[in-house]
């Protein structure tokens, strides 16, 4: 009888999913690359934002990147061993959330809620790119924002009680339009803070300012993790 064959991405897949430790070590690889990669066609396109942003893409987000890289082996190694004193004792090892990709709604809200961190991160350090870019970008960067409200609409029909949804689409505005009420403050004292961004090649000031703005983003993985249990 023929040996089952194991599918290598597979394995790695499950391998760097089991851990907390590989799990970061990919999530700042996963955003080093995308980073570098904006901020170094942005570079090409004539961006000039000083020392800085060559200090961040040259230096700064490579080293992110290879200690990500390190990290996910690490993790690797240091879970199997967990396994392995587990087994040893008769214990059995915690279970990390798991997020279902095959679940259109998750898949939905991890794309856009990923390029609407990703543009959040690198789009004050494109300041300085021709308008028309720049516009395209920010219009992206917009739509992903409100890309899967649809998703959000429906999930809270399918799990509030009839009686009480209208309150809870309430609830869900409130929340919505008062964070679009203090962002602006927290954009705005960022941006004072880092400089004033002055001119539009003050990418530092504006860079910052921008990522104020994906602070909040960093909760969808969790967010979304929630809602898969709620779909179960």
């Amino acid at each position: 009888m023929m040996a089952r064959k194991h599918d290598p991405i597979r394995t790695f897949l499950y391998a760097i999913t089991r851990n907390g430790i590989s799990l970061v070590g990919t999530a700042l690889t996963t955003a080093a690359a995308i980073l570098f990669v904006s901020f170094f066609v942005g570079e090409s396109l004539g961006l000039h934002g000083g020392p800085y942003l060559g200090i961040l893409t040259f230096v700064i987000f490579p080293a992110i990147f290879v200690f990500g890289l390190a990290l996910i082996p690490i993790g690797i190694a240091w879970h199997r061993r967990r396994i392995r004193r587990a087994v040893a004792r008769g214990e059995t090892l915690g279970v990390l959330p798991v997020i279902d990709l095959n679940l259109g709604r998750t898949r939905t809200i991890l794309l856009w809620s990923s390029v609407s961190l990703a543009l959040s991160f690198s789009i004050g350090w494109l300041i300085a790119l021709p308008v028309a870019l720049l516009v395209a970008i920010a219009c992206l960067h917009n739509f992903s924002a409100i890309a899967d409200s649809s998703v959000h609409s429906t999930v809270i029909a399918e799990s509030v009680p009839p009686h009480i949804l209208g309150a809870a689409y309430a609830v869900r505005s409130v929340v919505g339009f008062g964070t679009g009420v203090i962002s602006p403050v927290v954009f705005g004292w960022a941006l004072d803070l880092a400089g004033g961004g002055k001119t539009s090649g003050d990418a530092l000031a504006w860079g910052i300012a921008w990522a104020t703005l994906g602070l909040g983003g960093l909760l969808g993985p969790l967010a979304t993790w929630k809602l898969q249990k709620l779909q179960r």
